[in-house]
């Protein structure tokens, strides 16, 4: 299930909250993965929120075989390309687990705050054509839709 959060983690979790209660008051559901850091990333967010928790099993991060374990620095080439892990998981179905996940999250709220992964972020950036780039852990996002075509993205602002 993967290691617990440290300190450093805890921090940003509690920091994004405070982002997610002033800019987007509107959340009434955290979608989250089962895995162990985002169940407790939305335990420490949802004690500012005060909202369900609702675990989706197709949020867990990416199986990446033989990259698993090994610095960013790499398999960063492979990662944020086309490469397939060795032994993992292939993109493809990996990118339509994650938008099955995201249908149903939005299928449950309208406005739900969704607590996952950087491989599950990478899915969702090519799914939904935002600019690929490595998301830093605890960097509360807001993407949202008017037309259901058009994606956009806001990074929303620490204190």
């Amino acid at each position: 299930m993967g290691p617990e959060l440290n300190e450093t983690g805890r921090t940003q979790a509690r920091h994004a909250a405070i982002q997610f209660e002033e800019h987007l008051a509107r959340i009434d559901l955290i979608v989250v993965s089962p895995m162990i850091r985002a169940q407790e990333t939305a335990q420490i967010v949802n004690e500012t929120l005060k909202v369900s928790i609702h675990t989706l099993e197709n949020l867990r991060e990416w199986k990446l075989g033989q990259w698993c374990r090994q610095s960013f620095e790499n398999v960063k080439t492979q990662f944020l390309g086309n490469g397939e892990p060795l032994g993992g998981e292939p993109r493809k179905n990996f990118q339509l687990r994650i938008e099955k996940a995201f249908q149903e999250a939005l299928s449950l709220s309208k406005n739900p705050l969704i607590v996952a992964h950087g491989g599950v972020w990478l899915a969702a950036q090519k799914i939904y054509g935002f600019p690929v780039e490595r998301l830093q852990n605890g960097v509360p996002l807001r993407a949202w839709t008017e037309d259901s075509k058009q994606w956009k993205l806001e990074r929303l602002d620490y204190v």
